[in-house]
């Protein structure tokens, strides 16, 4: 063993040279990674600068309506009470991201927003891959227009479903020209589209547009090389190869044959008839062999020449646009199915009968996708399709949880999406684009107009014949459709085929312009460009629904045009020689020019002498001499750079100056205005006291019980935002529509919209303040009623050109937003106990005391004895919105059955026995049900029908008389249902009991005297009037006010008779929003004895006392009133569910019912009326019912 110590022998010497190990990448230093540059810095700086703009101050908006649906379903998602895609809520790519974040990141407005923060700046990211077509200048333009655009702002900082989709479009764009710009054909290109268009299709039905978009233009690009369109001196050399297809046409054609015998065998089927013969078993083959055969036969056919081609070893002469148009064509055409569905006779949203039919049209598109691309590249296909279908079964099943999923995405997504189309939300003008884009979006619109002139402004025959034809086209349409007006069929299909020619000759010639100005493959993508901009400003235009946040789909390819011509401009600047001859001060005085025209408009000189007058003269004046020497020194200044460059630094300058305006413009959208409606691109926007509301619960529950633990009682019409905001707080409590008492218990604060309120405040008013909230609002959309008389107005009108310029240039509109009318409103109610413990209003909080029910002690449990009706509905014995009844002596029961306008009659024991009426509109444009019953005879139209009654009596005779409250009129039936007589108007006496003699604003009630003296409470007109039996006129008391004899809506009326059935009595009126109930003592002058005929009715107040109810002024809280023998008054209280009984001098006695549909319950008791033996009628309106009390004392 040798010591370490000794030296090593010479011949044990290695001298072999040790071979040198490449160092690891981490031992390299990072500057050697990359090669940095001011381009990747600048680059580095603008994603920086987008990021900050989308993710800053994400919570200081409320989330608007469809945002917090989105949120709410991905907090299901994530909470693991599932998700289940229904196409109504578009793709489900949102949710599982945003679930993903809230695992990540917890629960807020900002987790639910990042995802598309994010998302829109890999958009401005994504912008770097078109560098190789657009340029790097044009690539950065188009992403710093992208990163300040206030559309894509927006809504990259909003939960919504665009900027996704977006994001994976400018994906495929990306993959589509690489591929098609790429000598080697990499198929991992075809890969990331088919990733990318799956993406598109799991996020929102606009990727059938955008999939239209690209796959047009490829066609096109296919037309153009096979046809040879283009001109001859265009040729690189190296393109100059045998048209395309040369080599297989017939393939095609006998492909192209399949699907036309396809659309002619659909069409035969249809106008044949044979849709409706034979068995359903036998016309789903039948159908299904029309649609399927002929593609299938298509496939074999050119299956085996492709076989034998091949044999003969002619291979296929395929192109790059070939290979793309094929795998979308193949991947997107089971998604097409709902088209042949539809065409069969089925609905594609029906997935339980339909199931199969959708099924057996899918499963053949399927088939037929899968020969074709196996005929095309079977390795190439098998992956591609592998990829997009694994994206897409993973999303729409939930990760193989929700089986119906692949139903609802393959069929139900276009299904939907095009019936979406017909339904036209939010009814917007065709031209809603044109008028909101350029608000926004008016630098990419600018800048991307000469990318458009370029494409059509072409100087050769084909460019200029298809200009003029395209404007002759658009000519002729346009002018037809003003000719035409609301002309008839024939008139309506020249127009559609007019505007069809004129489309197809506006995208033709977009496509031909840009392939004709950049032939080769590697410019592809500016060609497409000018189609792009068109197509998307057309689909979105012609699309039924026309909505803000689709303005994104418009402004992307703008910003990425708009990059590329200001790019292109930048670089034709020669700038250190430029900067040398006074770029700079061309750039200062085109400043000052605009500066000045500006002045030239704002200004109004020679007005008039005044000291304001002279003013806005001299303004103008120093303004034309600015401007005039600015022009001036700019003509000097051409001399020395050259009038082309000169005009490009000035257009450059003005360029910058609305660039700045463009941020300006996008800030106050998403950070200043975020909360108001005084933006156009909002749409069912909510308001900031949500969010505020939410921050101040937040507060309470923290101080009272602990962090989102507190009760919080809230109905249907306030649930978006609030079930978002509420998804965290296990003790919030939802009640609907139904506000109980049970559902506020031990709640300290509630939330009630404006549909609910009245139903809510009985219970909520004694013990509640109430603050008045903001939920949803519209912006201003007069817009709509646009007219060429009010743009002459707008311009030549100096106020209404201020008010056009203040809304255009600061959102300012005249009303302001307190006063705002496009509003929908909640409640917020705060316990006053809490209120006043917590809240600090500037002084010493009150002793809380809560306030008693004066009636609560009389509460009785009375069960009915009877209830009447079979139900809502119309059919024999059902009821809908009973208002009101009367009992004959003989135990008879006639019903106002007011929601199915007629009267209803039951015997005694509830049987039906008969019914009569119609509903007629007799105020109404049209006239809408009215009939004439005997045609030529005495009767008039409408004779007979009612609407919408609310009151009725049996008159001295046994006549019916009706209360016809809308139709403002009295109507008089025998008791067999035959009309006798009517009388009244509708006229308005402006609340005074003056005039309008027999004429009614709506009359309510009515109620007989002893004599035969006919009552009737004109409600709206605020009085009373009393005529005969036989509609004669006797006199009018009442007239609006507070004092007693005045009344403000009375409705119900009772009348106590004299003894001696002479006229008049003690008349009991519930005079409801004075809530209180007056009596009159009515006596007649001039008296007739024993006629029941009377001269003028004199009315003295006698008494009143108040009512602890009838709080609401809703449309359906009408009490009415009735008296029995001995002198009990029932009095309904409708949005209170029960009825109280007084004693005739107003002592309160009992109350009876709660809200509920049990035998002791009311949903709505308006009519109440006193039976045989006193029992007592109560119609209880919203259980659609009839009930019988036995008397209450």
């Amino acid at each position: 063993m040798t010591d370490i110590t000794e030296p090593i022998p010479a011949e044990q010497e290695l001298v072999a040279p040790i071979e040198q190990v490449e160092a690891s990448w981490l031992d390299r230093s990072l500057v050697s990674l990359t090669t940095w540059n001011w381009e990747k810095t600048a680059w580095t700086a603008l994603l920086i600068a987008a990021l900050i703009i989308r993710v800053v101050a994400l919570d200081n908006r409320t989330a608007s309506h469809d945002e917090s649906e989105h949120a709410w379903f991905a907090y299901n998602l994530f909470n693991g009470a599932g998700y289940q895609h229904s196409p109504v809520y578009h793709g489900p790519f949102a949710y599982h991201v945003l679930a993903l974040f809230y695992l990540l990141f917890g629960v807020s407005d900002v987790t639910a927003r990042l995802p598309t923060a994010f998302f829109g700046v890999g958009i401005v990211w994504l912008i770097w891959f078109l560098r190789p077509w657009i340029g790097r200048f044009g690539a950065f333009f188009a992403a710093l227009l992208v990163t300040i655009s206030p559309a894509l702002v927006h809504y990259a900082r909003h939960t919504r479903h665009d900027t996704f989709e977006i994001f994976f479009f400018v994906l495929l764009l990306v993959a589509v020209f690489r591929y098609l710009a790429d000598d080697e054909r990499s198929a991992r290109w075809l890969y990331v589209g088919a990733a990318a268009l799956s993406f598109m299709l799991a996020i929102k039905e606009v990727a059938f547009i955008d999939g239209a978009t690209v796959g047009g233009f490829l066609v096109l690009i296919l037309l153009y090389r096979w046809q040879g369109w283009r001109l001859k001196r265009d040729y690189p050399e190296e393109e100059r190869e045998a048209p395309l297809f040369s080599t297989t046409r017939r393939d095609w054609l006998v492909l192209l044959g399949g699907v036309v015998l396809s659309l002619v065998g659909i069409v035969v089927f249809r106008l044949l008839g044979l849709a409706d013969a034979g068995t359903d078993a036998m016309n789903t083959a039948l159908k299904l062999a029309v649609v399927v055969a002929p593609p299938l036969i298509a496939v074999v056919l050119a299956g085996l020449y492709v076989r034998r081609r091949d044999d003969e070893e002619t291979a296929p002469a395929f192109g790059v646009a070939t290979d793309v148009v094929v795998l979308m064509a193949t991947l997107i055409l089971p998604w097409l199915a709902p088209f042949l569905i539809k065409a069969l006779g089925y609905d594609p949203l029906n997935y339980t009968t339909g199931i199969m039919a959708s099924f057996s049209v899918v499963a053949a598109l399927v088939g037929v996708a899968a020969v074709v691309g196996l005929l095309w590249n079977a390795r190439r296909w098998l992956v591609a399709a592998a990829i997009f279908t694994g994206i897409f079964v993973v999303f729409f099943t939930t990760f193989f949880t929700n089986g119906q999923g692949i139903a609802t995405g393959v069929v139900g997504s276009l299904g939907h999406w095009l019936s979406q189309q017909e339904v036209a939300r939010g009814g917007q003008p065709w031209y809603y684009y044109l008028l909101v884009t350029p608000l926004y979006e008016f630098l990419p619109l600018l800048l991307s107009i000469p990318v458009l002139f370029r494409a059509y402004v072409q100087r050769n025959r084909v460019s200029i014949v298809l200009l003029i034809a395209m404007l002759v086209a658009i000519g002729l349409w346009l002018g037809l459709g003003v000719l035409q007006g609301e002309g008839g069929t024939e008139s309506s299909l020249v127009n559609d085929a007019l505007r069809a020619i004129a489309l197809a000759l506006i995208f033709l010639a977009a496509a031909w312009g840009g392939l004709n100005a950049h032939p080769s493959r590697n410019q592809y993508f500016v060609a497409f460009l000018p189609f792009l901009i068109l197509f998307n400003w057309v689909a979105y235009t012609i699309a039924g629904e026309k909505m803000p946040w689709l303005v994104t789909h418009i402004s992307l390819p703008m910003c990425i045009a708009g990059g590329y011509w200001l790019g292109t401009v930048v670089e034709r600047v020669e700038w250190r020689t430029a900067w040398r001859r006074g770029a700079l001060w061309a750039a200062l005085l085109t400043i000052v020019f605009i500066a000045a025209l500006l002045g030239l408009l704002r200004s109004q000189p020679f007005q008039d002498r005044s000291l304001g007058g002279l003013s806005q003269t001299g303004q103008w004046l120093a303004a034309l001499v600015v401007g005039a020497v600015a022009i001036y020194l700019l003509a000097k200044l051409a001399g020395r750079l050259g009038v082309r460059t000169l005009l490009r630094v000035s257009g450059l300058t003005l360029v910058l100056l609305l660039g700045l305006w463009t941020v300006r413009t996008s800030y106050a959208l998403s950070f200043i205005n975020q909360n108001t409606v005084n933006e156009f691109l909002f749409y069912a926007h909510a308001s900031p006291d949500p969010l505020m509301d939410m921050r101040e619960i937040e507060d309470i529950s923290r101080r009272t019980v602990g962090d989102k633990q507190m009760r919080i009682a809230y109905d249907d019409d306030a649930s978006w935002p609030f079930n978002w905001y509420l998804s965290t707080w296990p003790n919030a409590a939802y009640f609907g529509a139904n506000p109980s008492r049970e559902a506020f218990a031990d709640a300290p604060v509630a939330l009630v919209g404006s549909s609910n309120l009245d139903k809510a405040r009985p219970y909520l008013s004694r013990d509640y303040y109430e603050f008045d909230r903001r939920l949803i609002w519209w912006p201003n959309e007069d817009y709509k009623n646009t007219s060429w008389e009010k743009i002459k107005q707008g311009i030549t009108d100096p106020t209404k050109r201020r008010e056009f310029l203040d809304v255009v240039l600061w959102r300012k509109f005249p009303t302001p937003l307190n006063q705002w009318p496009l509003v929908h409103r909640y409640s917020l109610f705060v316990r006053k106990d809490i209120a006043n413990e917590l809240w600090d209003f500037g002084a010493e909080p009150a002793a809380f005391a809560p306030v008693v029910d004066p009636y609560e002690q009389g509460l009785r449990e009375v069960v009915a004895t009877q209830v009447i009706g079979l139900g809502q509905g119309s059919g024999e014995g059902q009821l809908n919105t009973p208002r009101n009844m009367v009992a004959a002596d003989d135990g008879t029961i006639y019903v106002a059955d007011s929601g199915n306008h007629r009267i209803q009659v039951f015997v005694p024991d509830g049987t039906p026995l008969r019914s009569w009426g119609t509903s007629c509109e007799l105020y109404t444009d049209g006239q809408p049900g009215c009939v004439d019953p005997d045609g030529s005879g005495p009767l008039q139209l409408g004779d007979g029908q009612i609407r919408e009654p609310w009151g009725i009596a049996i008159g001295p005779n046994g006549n019916i008389y009706v209360a016809d409250t809308w139709n403002h009129r009295i109507v008089v039936f025998d008791p067999q249902g035959n009309f006798v007589r009517k009388w009244g108007t509708f006229v308005t006496t402006d609340g005074e009991a003056v005039g309008g003699e027999g004429g009614f604003w709506g009359p309510r009630a009515v109620t007989f005297d002893g004599a035969g003296n006919l009552y009737v409470t004109d409600t709206g007109n605020k009085r009373i009037q009393v005529f005969d039996s036989d509609g004669g006129y006797l006199g009018q008391y009442g007239g609006g006010g507070v004092v007693p004899g005045r009344f403000d809506e009375p409705v119900g009326l009772a009348m106590l008779p004299r003894e001696n059935g002479a006229p008049g009595g003690e008349l009991f009126v519930a005079d409801t929003w004075n809530r209180r109930v007056q009596v009159f003592d009515v006596t007649f002058t001039d008296n007739l004895s024993g006629g029941g005929v009377a001269g003028r009715p004199e009315f003295t107040f006698v008494r009143e006392w108040p009512v602890e109810g009838w709080s609401s002024q809703s449309v359906v809280n009408k009490p009415y009133l009735a008296v029995d023998s001995e002198g009990f008054v029932y009095v309904t209280d409708p949005e209170l569910w029960r009825v109280l009984v007084f004693d005739r001098e107003g002592t309160f006695k009992a109350t009876f019912g709660v809200f509920g549909n049990e035998a002791q319950s009311f949903a709505l008791p308006n009519g109440v009326a006193i039976g045989p033996e006193n029992t007592v009628l109560v119609a209880d309106a919203d259980n659609h019912r009839v009930m019988v009390f036995p008397p209450v004392r």
